[in-house]
């Protein structure tokens, strides 16, 4: 759980769900059920055949060939998907709620991660994302509360978005022609989940750390069913982001004033849903909180991939 939330999942999936809905949530949810799968079908195999590295096992199951194409193929993903993006979102939070120079920021969580995870192996990098995932789970479902307390909860939200001809937006499971989430593509994303969650060095070295064949399925169960708050954590807030967006544009500016911008119907600007939350309602403690929180989740991401 620690080495697959970043803030690539507060910026991107938070903004997500405030531009189109929670049809984003599929993926979470299936990311708990290919979490299991890891768990009770793809490590017992790993286990088996011995090995400490997936790519290893390429080259005892194929050959050497394969090991070195798996190699290339996980360095390039992790460079453009698992450290410039979480890396870029933590930039956005700086920027937007420290008020921090993107390069020093960026330095900074760098650094950090760099020094306990390359001086402490594995041991301290598996240390720390406990702390970091208890960190992040606490402060995400405090910040849904404190969220849905001030804008009136669930049923004002949905009564909102109703409104405004968005009644799909709690919608998960859309029908086979939607635009972005038709069910047929998400079941296909079985094909991409199974690969980043069951054959990617990053998740499957924290079941090979394991100390047995049962540590390493509670573990992916533990693992699963935080998958779920992520769903509660991030997805709601930017639904109830779009909502008081909403509300001040129908309300022509006495609503909610301060969120008639920027227009969180428009993807690119939807990026900010859950940061001008926190910058705008949260008390001082939970913001603070939840800057921790984004840290501590992008610190997890990036020490997993440098020790992997």
């Amino acid at each position: 759980f620690a080495s697959n939330i970043g803030t690539e999942h507060l910026v991107g999936q938070a903004g997500a769900a405030a531009s189109t809905g929670l049809g984003v949530m599929c993926f979470e949810i299936l990311g708990g059920l290919y979490l299991v799968l890891l768990g009770f079908l793809f490590y017992p195999v790993y286990r088996a055949a011995g090995v400490s590295t997936v790519p290893e096992y390429f080259e005892k199951r194929f050959n050497p060939a394969c090991r070195y194409i798996m190699v290339a193929l996980s360095l390039a993903v992790w460079v453009i998907v698992r450290i410039a993006a979480p890396l870029y979102g933590a930039t956005l939070v700086f920027r937007l709620v420290l008020e921090w120079d993107v390069w020093v920021s960026a330095a900074l969580v760098i650094g950090v991660t760099l020094a306990y995870g390359l001086f402490g192996g594995l041991a301290a990098v598996m240390y720390t994302d406990v702390l970091q995932s208890a960190i992040f789970t606490t402060a995400g479902i405090a910040g849904c509360i404190v969220i849905f307390s001030h804008f009136g909860g669930l049923r004002n939200v949905q009564t909102t978005l109703d409104r405004a001809g968005l009644p799909h937006f709690f919608d998960s499971l859309r029908s086979h022609d939607d635009e972005l989430y038709p069910w047929p593509g998400v079941l296909l994303n079985v094909f991409s989940g199974v690969w980043y969650f069951c054959t990617d060095q990053v998740m499957v070295q924290r079941a090979l750390a394991s100390r047995s064949l049962f540590d390493a399925k509670v573990g992916a169960l533990v693992g699963a069913l935080l998958k779920t708050v992520v769903v509660v954590a991030i997805h709601f807030p930017g639904v109830v982001a779009r909502a008081a967006y909403e509300a001040c544009r129908e309300s022509g500016g006495k609503v909610y004033p301060d969120w008639c911008t920027p227009s969180l119907s428009d993807p690119s600007k939807a990026n900010l849903a859950y940061l001008l939350l926190v910058v705008r309602h949260f008390p001082q403690g939970l913001s603070g909180l939840m800057v921790c929180g984004w840290v501590a989740a992008v610190m997890s991401l990036l020490d997993s991939v440098l020790n992997s």
